[in-house]
């Protein structure tokens, strides 16, 4: 998982899937809120998010995807030691 510094206080943490035939990348993105002084709004981004045959696998797949973010998340070396002020660097591997 890589994380990096967006000079406009946007902070992604990228993470790269490979089934053995393709690798997809899932971004997470976390945003200062623009309505809420000192609040953070997150989102998530999916490159290559395959088309399902019914909304049932589509919700599923979607809902495996979301658990790898989690799981890279929560299990990251140093997720819990990344500096979120200012004085960070522009790139965290």
């Amino acid at each position: 998982m890589g994380v990096k510094f967006k000079s406009n206080g946007v902070i992604i943490f990228e993470i790269d899937h490979n089934n053995g035939e393709k690798t997809l990348r899932q971004n997470l993105e976390i945003r200062p809120d623009i309505d809420i002084p000192m609040k953070w709004v997150a989102g998530m981004n999916f490159d290559g998010f395959p088309a399902c045959d019914t909304p049932h696998d589509a919700a599923l797949l979607l809902a495996t995807w979301m658990e790898r973010m989690a799981v890279e998340i929560m299990g990251h070396r140093n997720f819990n030691k990344i500096d979120f002020s200012e004085n960070h660097p522009d790139t965290l591997e």
